[in-house]
């Protein structure tokens, strides 16, 4: 499946990331994350103006939030908070994002996991927030 999708990223210049990708072509890359359905994994410090969206992506997105708050968005206009201790998911196919709220920093790490069989237990119709 080509990962052709469309995402939109609003992060200002005082959240910092740290990120590994499976492909050569990432700036930092580790192959054999491929193996284990995972396309990329990193760290976000979401210190400043932090928000990503994405577009009919062929990958779920997973969050763990490690201090701060932030939620995860549709386009109708749902919303789910989260905070440091949860995990927050984005499902394959679901047009949906995560955005830092309120003033501490979000520090969170993530992965962008291919639809892989490895994966199905997280396909869902919308986006979800777990202890």
């Amino acid at each position: 499946m080509p990962l052709i999708y469309r995402e939109r990223f609003d992060i200002g210049p005082e959240s910092p990331q740290i990120m590994v990708g499976a492909h050569v072509f990432h700036q930092e890359s580790y192959p054999p994350l491929r193996h284990r359905g995972i396309l990329m994994c990193g760290v976000s410090e979401g210190r400043d103006f932090f928000e990503i969206e994405r577009i009919d992506a062929p990958l779920h997105a997973l969050l763990f939030c490690l201090s701060g708050h932030g939620e995860i968005f549709t386009p109708d206009g749902r919303t789910r908070s989260f905070s440091a201790g949860q995990l927050a998911l984005m499902p394959q196919g679901v047009h949906s994002g995560h955005r830092r709220t309120g003033d501490a920093p979000m520090h969170h790490v993530w992965l962008l996991l291919y639809h892989h069989q490895r994966w199905t237990h997280l396909n869902q119709d919308r986006p979800s927030v777990t202890h």
